[in-house]
């Protein structure tokens, strides 16, 4: 039985930036502007490298050392 290809989440987001033409910039600039604020630098500062799950519009975020690393529907 041959095996399927299967797509990396990287070249997934590669092709809708570069072949799609979507601005994944963009998007980063939004979040970074909705997540970047006074409270959350704070709990950052705090936590240092310990992960943790800020809830926000109904997405959960996943912070590990003090990046976004994934985020999911609540």
């Amino acid at each position: 039985m041959k095996r399927a290809m299967k797509i990396t989440d990287h070249a997934l987001l590669r092709y809708m930036e570069r072949a799609e033409g979507i601005d994944t910039e963009r998007f980063r600039q939004y979040l970074e502007d909705v997540l970047n604020t006074p409270r959350l630098r704070q709990v950052i500062d705090i936590a240092g490298n310990t992960n943790f799950k800020i809830k926000k519009g109904g997405i959960t975020f996943c912070i590990r050392g003090g990046h976004v690393t994934t985020c999911y529907p609540e």
